[in-house]
Parts: C-alpha cells; sequence; structure tokens
C-alpha cells in the first residue's frame, strides 16, 4: 500500500465507519486525522476544507484524551494549508505556523507517524512559499540526504527504484532537489 493513498482513503472510510459507533474517541481521532491528509491526495478545495473540519475534530479528541501531540499532527495541518494556497495565498501563513509548530516538535522529539523526509520536503516548499528562502535550501537538502539514505539501505534495485519513483513525497524530494541544483 505503500503511497497507494486512494487504497488507504478505502481502509479509512470502513475504519471511520467502525470506530464511528465506537465510544474509543482516541482511534476515532486517528482516523479523522488520517482522512484529513487524504483529502490533500485529492486536491479538491471543498474535500480540503472537509479535511480541515476532520483535522480540528481529531486534534480536539487527542487533546480530550491527553495524546501526545507529535509532528506528525501539525504536518497534516500544514499540508492542509499548502494545499489550498492556490485556492486563496492567505493559508500560506497558517501553514507556516502550522510547520513551525512540526519542526519545534520534531527538534525535540523525532517520534511521528511518518518518515521526517516529508515534514523536511513540506517545511521547504511552506518556507519557500513564504518567501524564507534562508530557510528553504536547508530543509530540502535534509530531506534529500534522509531519503538517499534510506534508499542506499534497500539492496534490491527494482524495490530502490519503486521506493523512489512510485512514492509521491519521494518523487517530490527528487525532483525539487534536482531543481535546486543539490540532486544531479
Amino acid at each position: 500500500m505503500l503511497g497507494d493513498f486512494y487504497l488507504a482513503d478505502d481502509y479509512i472510510e470502513q475504519a471511520f465507519r467502525y470506530c464511528s459507533g465506537l465510544e474509543d474517541s482516541l482511534n476515532y481521532a486517528f482516523v479523522l486525522l488520517m482522512g484529513s491528509l487524504i483529502s490533500v491526495f485529492d486536491g479538491n478545495p471543498e474535500a480540503l476544507k472537509l479535511g480541515l473540519k476532520q483535522y480540528s475534530i481529531g486534534l480536539e479528541l487527542c487533546r480530550k484524551n491527553k495524546y501526545f501531540i507529535n509532528w506528525s499532527i501539525y504536518f497534516i495541518s500544514a499540508s492542509l494549508y499548502m494545499s489550498l494556497v492556490p485556492e486563496d495565498p492567505s493559508y500560506g501563513v497558517k501553514a507556516l505556523s502550522e510547520i513551525d509548530k512540526a519542526i519545534g516538535v520534531y527538534e525535540e522529539n523525532q517520534d511521528g507517524w511518518y518518515t521526517p523526509e516529508y515534514l523536511l520536503i513540506l517545511a521547504s516548499q511552506v518556507y519557500c512559499a513564504n518567501k524564507l528562502l534562508d530557510k528553504d535550501d536547508d530543509y530540502l537538502r535534509q530531506a534529500y540526504e534522509r531519503l538517499m539514505l534510506a534508499a542506499g539501505n534497500t539492496k534490491d534495485d527494482d524495490l530502490r527504484a519503486s521506493f523512489l519513483e512510485n512514492v509521491r513525497w519521494n518523487r517530490q524530494i527528487l525532483a525539487e532537489a534536482k531543481a535546486y541544483g543539490i540532486a544531479a
């Protein structure tokens, strides 16, 4: 299922139906948060706005259950806001606020739901969109180096190529690193 967000959306939909009938609000929160991230891959502005609502409810349920708010949670909101920038550039400031929170948490505790290079590439994109160019190159370079380290640990050439070519964020990291002259 690596990188197959449409298949993931089906599973999240099933989990949503299952968890909505339970009193297990923390798992329901996780389903809402994952569902909100899926809306980023849909890209439809209405789906993104629904994703923001799901995110808000999921975040509140995490806080209510005293769940540790890791960097991944702020990554989701920053992703949602960045995806809405083409519709309304003012979302860029909200994305900046959320990515700053995510980076702050990440610098203290790297535990998260995703690999950090996804946070780092998003940070680069958010800082670039907000014209904070002194920061964007550094985060892009870190994302690229982490990605290449992970790829280098994969001995199977076909698996490595699949990892680099078939995962959306990995493709973004490679493309942006090439565009900025970080990668060959």
